[in-house]
């Protein structure tokens, strides 16, 4: 998803870095924090929350 702007202030980074998630939940809830809060959107997909996961370099949830 090329097309997602993860870097315009506050970035991605910025703001997971300072709650520091460190399960899959809450980096899932960290990603649609930031989404709803600094871009106005109301819920995200399985692509954003990849492609956040990518963004970050978090290891990718393995299913079990």
């Amino acid at each position: 998803m090329d097309e997602l702007d993860l870097d315009t202030d506050p970035s991605l980074r910025f703001f997971a870095d300072e709650y520091n998630p460190q399960s899959d939940s809450a980096k899932y809830l960290v990603i649609a924090a930031w989404f709803k809060l600094h871009r106005n959107t109301e819920g995200i997909g399985a692509d954003q929350a990849f492609t956040c996961y990518k963004k970050m370099r978090w290891a990718e949830r393995k299913d079990v």
